[in-house]
């Protein structure tokens, strides 16, 4: 809502119980159809082989279970080069990118905006035979543009709302968001610490709705850790989020990775991935060393996506919550769990 004519207006509808303004930004949708079935293969991963081995992933693989038939919203600030990088060669050729769509600006290519969402799309999608292999290399993917990148603003985390509500739509098994919400350029927005209880931020109460609803909620965990606010962000804090922290190749925390627990005191992050030095492609399909929660999260939400293929395989019956469940209970710590690294790697 763009002035406050519109704003009353939205206010005498019975069924509207608050409105509030969240600060101003701009719909342009491409839908690819459904994924082809493709085969399997035995990967020489090159340079992703410790982030993906350090967490057992190359297991799932050898077993056939390469999130194939997995469609995963991954949900950031722009995909600059997708359609042209060679990392992402096989998933376009095999209409593996389901889609696109930009709630910043409609008007928008949402692949010569920022580089972070593509980055976050290479620990997952990217396959390279001998170079680098993402953690699902036969998943599908929507790509949804909701960061603006030129401010922090209340606005942005309705965006998100709104990129899961159409993922949802269109019958995503898993998303994955490597952004996160706690101030903002105009502190009358700010979040307070007592706010990340799960339910009280509208983007954590949609993120628990989208977890009831069929979808697994992958969320990083921030880079806040070093900084005075050092708490997760919004949307890490719902109950149904898999919140993922970061560690190094020797699964040490990461000095920058942010803590938990929620306001209401439950452990978070939940797992963690290589988010020190964590290997991702650059635009040209060349390899660099990232840093940050924003790509320990793509990692977990591909090997999330491939054990999500095997239970559906091998055993149908089991719910989500099921699911999320035996991922957790197949982690190092998970007996002995923190707020630092929550159940630490998965194995």
């Amino acid at each position: 809502l763009k002035d406050s004519a519109q704003i009353e207006y939205a206010k005498s509808f019975s069924f509207v119980k608050s409105v509030q303004y969240t600060g101003k930004t701009y719909e342009n949708s491409t839908v690819l159809p459904a994924p082809s079935k493709v085969n399997t293969a035995d990967y020489n991963y090159g340079e992703a082989f410790q982030q993906i081995s350090q967490l057992n992933g190359h297991a799932l693989h050898q077993n056939g279970f390469l999130g194939e038939n997995i469609h995963i919203a991954v949900i950031d600030a722009g995909f600059r080069s997708v359609n042209t990088n060679p990392g992402f060669q096989l998933m376009r050729n095999e209409g593996r990118q389901l889609g696109t769509k930009d709630f910043v600006n409609p008007l928008s290519d949402i692949f010569a905006e920022d580089s972070h969402g593509a980055f976050s799309l290479s620990a997952m999608a990217s396959e390279i035979d001998g170079t680098h292999v993402g953690t699902a290399p036969k998943a599908s993917y929507l790509l949804l543009r909701t960061e603006a990148t030129i401010g922090e603003y209340l606005y942005e985390p309705d965006l998100w709302i709104s990129a899961m509500e159409y993922a949802d739509s269109l019958g995503v098994d898993v998303s994955t968001t490597s952004l996160g919400y706690t101030t903002f350029d105009d502190p009358a927005m700010d979040y307070k610490y007592s706010d990340l209880d799960g339910k009280t931020a509208r983007a954590s109460i949609v993120a628990n709705l989208a977890f009831n609803k069929g979808i697994l909620v992958v969320n990083s965990a921030g880079n806040e850790g070093n900084k005075p606010w050092k708490h997760i962000g919004v949307p890490a804090d719902a109950e149904g989020v898999l919140t993922v922290g970061a560690v190094n190749k020797d699964s040490i925390r990461s000095f920058f990775s942010s803590f938990g627990p929620t306001a209401d005191g439950r452990t978070k992050p939940n797992l963690c991935a290589n988010g020190s030095t964590p290997r991702l492609l650059h635009a040209d399909g060349s390899i660099f060393y990232g840093s940050g929660t924003s790509f320990s999260g793509p990692i977990i939400a591909g090997l999330a996506a491939c054990y999500l293929q095997a239970a559906k395989t091998l055993k149908p019956s089991l719910s989500l919550n099921e699911i999320r469940n035996n991922i957790y209970e197949s982690s190092t710590r998970y007996l002995n769990q923190n707020n630092e690294i929550g159940y630490e790697i998965t194995s």
